[in-house]
C-alpha cells in the first residue's frame, strides 16, 4: 500500500521483552509533520507488535477533515490485516485521527476497540492556528534538531536561511519541503475538527507534562482533563528516557485488551 504501513517489530527486528499476544497489534498513526521515525523508541519499550501509519500525499490528497484521514487509514489497514485484532493509538493530530479510526471501526460492527491518544490537547488548542513558514520550520527544528544544538544556536531567533542550514544537517532539502506540506494539509483538516465524547469507546488519554519552550498556541487550552500524564514535552514525550514512562502507562493497560 505505498508504504502507508510499517510494521516495525518486524522491520527493525524488534524482541519483545514480554509478548502477551501475537495476534494482537498496536496501530499508531503519525502526528502532522507525517513522519513515523519518532515511533521507534516506544515500539521497542511495547509488549505488542507495533504497526505505524505514515502520511503518503497520493493516498491523502483529497482528504480535507480528520475523519476522511479515518476513512483511509482504516480501510487500508483492514485491507491488510483482515483477521487481526487491534488497538489504535496516534500521537497528536494522529491521536485525533486513531481516535476517529475507533469511530468507524465501532460503527462498522467492531465492539471494544480501545484507543490511546498521545497528548491530543495541543493539536485541539491549534485549530485556529495560521502556519507561517518561519514559524513552521521552527517548529521542525525543535522536532528534529538534537537538544544541544537547539540550545546553541537559539532556534527562536534564527532567520529562514540559518533554520534552512541547521536542518539541512538532518533532513534532505526535500524532506524538509515534504515535512512542511504533510503539516499544512493536517492542519488544515484540523481546523475543521470539532472533538466530542464517545462514551461507548475505550478512550485512553496520556498528556505530556512540560510545556514547549516556545510559545506558538495557548498550550494551556485543555479540551481534554482526564487522563495519565508523562514526563517531556509534546515531542520529546516519544524519545528517551521519557518513553519509558510512556511505553509502562500502555503496558499497563495492555492485559485488558489482548
Amino acid at each position: 500500500m505505498n508504504n502507508l504501513l510499517t510494521h516495525f517489530t518486524q522491520q527493525f527486528g524488534i524482541t519483545l521483552s514480554s509478548l502477551m499476544n501475537p495476534s494482537t497489534v498496536f496501530v499508531i498513526v503519525h502526528g502532522a509533520d507525517g513522519s513515523i521515525v519518532s515511533f521507534y523508541e516506544l515500539a521497542r519499550l511495547l509488549n505488542i507488535p507495533v504497526i505505524a501509519i505514515r502520511y503518503i500525499p497520493s493516498l491523502v490528497e483529497s482528504c480535507q477533515t480528520i475523519e476522511q484521514f479515518a476513512a483511509i487509514y482504516l480501510d487500508h489497514f483492514l485491507k491488510c490485516y483482515p483477521t487481526v485484532s487491534y488497538i489504535l493509538a496516534g500521537h497528536s493530530f494522529g491521536g485525533l485521527v486513531a481516535l476517529e479510526m475507533a469511530v468507524l471501526a465501532h460503527a462498522q460492527g467492531k465492539k471494544n476497540v480501545p484507543v490511546f491518544l498521545l497528548d491530543p490537547n495541543l493539536p485541539l488548542a491549534m485549530r485556529n492556528y495560521q502556519a507561517e513558514r518561519l514559524l513552521e520550520l521552527r517548529v521542525l527544528a525543535t522536532i528534529v534538531i538534537p537538544q544541544h544544538m537547539i540550545a546553541k544556536y537559539d532556534i527562536d531567533h534564527c532567520d529562514e536561511s540559518e533554520l534552512l542550514n541547521l536542518l539541512s544537517r538532518c533532513l534532505k532539502p526535500n524532506r524538509i519541503e515534504e515535512i512542511l506540506s504533510a503539516r499544512k494539509h493536517c492542519l488544515a483538516a484540523l481546523s475543521q475538527y470539532s472533538y466530542r465524547d464517545h462514551p461507548g469507546l475505550f478512550a485512553h488519554m496520556i498528556h505530556a507534562s512540560d510545556k514547549l519552550e516556545f510559545d506558538f498556541i495557548d498550550q494551556e487550552t485543555k479540551c481534554i482533563t482526564t487522563g495519565s500524564m508523562v514526563s517531556g514535552n509534546h515531542f520529546t514525550m516519544l524519545n528517551s528516557p521519557h518513553a519509558g514512562d510512556l511505553a509502562a502507562i500502555i503496558n499497563s493497560h495492555l492485559g485488558r485488551y489482548v
